[in-house]
């Protein structure tokens, strides 16, 4: 076991006959532009990895290109995560090097530097996206969490075919009390 960076790390080294890698986990969908991959071979799919965007703001926020100019923590680099933020950014008009300031930052860093007023959003998936992290931002007064209008327009650029949509109510990130026993449960 070698602990890396995450899924591009992930796919580094497993095309690298080097870096004697033989298995490794990488989130779906997940290329450098321009590679082809031909020597790998998926054996499977884990699981979803949903992606969870937090602002900082009055203002409700719908679209990514709303973002543009801002601060945001997209992600470690080397993680499937920040892949995935930089493609949907690109895809709504926000580049690297350009006027967004893009902070390879994750998990519970992005989180505490979201909460003071460090970074204007924060792009949570995968390891990132741990449900105490995400928990806590919810219940912060001044943040919110991202309800993406367009999201199957956001699907466009991504080889990814599935779009989960998880009902109104259906997350939990704290213990419901125990209900006692009758016919609802």
């Amino acid at each position: 076991m070698l602990e890396t960076q995450g899924s591009l790390d992930n796919l580094t080294r497993l095309e690298d006959p080097r870096s004697n890698v033989d298995v490794g986990f990488v989130q779906g969908g997940l290329s450098k532009p321009g590679a082809t991959h031909e020597d790998l071979e998926s054996l499977g799919s884990v699981s979803y990895v949903p992606l969870a965007v937090f602002y900082r703001g009055a203002n409700i926020v719908n679209r990514l290109s709303e973002l543009k100019g801002k601060r945001l923590a997209s992600g470690a680099e080397g993680s499937g995560s920040r892949v995935l933020a930089l493609t949907l950014l690109k895809a709504n008009g926000i580049d690297p090097g350009g006027d967004t300031e893009l902070l390879p930052l994750a998990g519970d860093e992005a989180a505490q530097a979201l909460e003071a007023g460090r970074v204007d959003a924060v792009f949570l998936a995968g390891d990132s996206a741990q449900p105490p992290t995400m928990a806590k931002l919810l219940r912060t007064p001044g943040i919110r969490f991202m309800d993406f209008a367009q999201a199957d327009r956001l699907r466009a650029p991504l080889p990814v075919p599935h779009r989960n949509r998880a009902a109104d109510g259906r997350v939990r990130f704290r213990p419901q009390p125990s209900a006692a026993p009758g016919p609802h449960t």
